[in-house]
């Protein structure tokens, strides 16, 4: 959460929350709801085959997790890069 609502004000930071908690509760319905699909429907496919349709769903949601770690990663190079002070200026020959 401190990387998402570090370049929020702090004056907006109840609205910067409010926004990341939406996010939140959306992106895990619709996990849900993706993965609770695929289980369902390999169920069908399998005629009741419920390890073949768990180990299918339980492999979506860690291809899931990893993208999610990988995103994670990639934004936090992406912060360090952008902070990391430029050539330090030599002043100036008199």
């Amino acid at each position: 959460m401190t990387l998402t609502l570090a370049d929020v004000d702090p004056v907006h930071a109840g609205a910067g929350g409010g926004m990341l908690q939406t996010a939140q509760r959306v992106g895990s319905a619709l996990g849900v709801a993706v993965v609770l699909a695929q289980f369902f429907a390999r169920l069908g496919q399998t005629r009741g085959d419920y390890p073949k349709a768990f180990s299918d769903s339980l492999h979506t949601t860690i291809g899931f997790v990893g993208l999610a770690l990988l995103l994670a990663l990639l934004d936090l190079f992406r912060r360090r890069i952008r902070r990391r002070p430029g050539p330090a200026a030599e002043p100036a020959a008199a």
